[in-house]
């Protein structure tokens, strides 16, 4: 399950963070697209929730809620994007490099204690770039 969740990490910081087309030839953003990303988010909101629920009752790892959490800022930031709210889109990309330095550090202390793959750590370590490169990049537009 670990293996799986690190994967999934790695897969939801894949995408680019490029402006919808609408924005970036200057129209408004597209009403029936920010209803249906309002949708996507509330939906990770609830997945959020939870795994909150499910770790109060020892059923999950934390590397679940980290993740949910940056599917969670993924959704805010498509939906930002739409909007071109770029300080929210800012936060939603320092968040996830936040939370992607936390799942770092946890598995570097596994793998202090032979519990962590080198694999998984270096797949961790590769989305924390990917995410830093997103943020840098972000930056430098504004």
């Amino acid at each position: 399950m670990r293996s799986f969740s690190l994967l999934l990490l790695i897969g939801i910081l894949s995408p680019g963070c490029a402006p919808p087309d609408s924005i970036s030839a200057g129209g408004s953003p597209d009403r029936e697209i920010v209803s249906r990303l309002e949708e996507i988010v509330a939906l990770e909101e609830r997945a959020v929730k939870e795994q909150q629920f499910l770790a109060e009752l020892g059923e999950n790892d934390a590397i679940d809620q980290v993740n949910a959490e940056i599917a969670l800022s993924e959704a805010v930031i498509r939906l930002a994007e739409e909007q071109n709210d770029r300080e929210k889109v800012s936060r939603e990309l320092e968040a996830i490099v936040s939370r992607t330095k936390s799942i770092l550090a946890r598995e570097e202390a596994l793998a202090e204690e032979d519990r962590a793959r080198e694999t998984d750590l270096n797949n961790v370590r590769v989305a924390l770039l990917e995410a830093e490169i997103r943020l840098r990049r972000h930056q430098a537009r504004e």
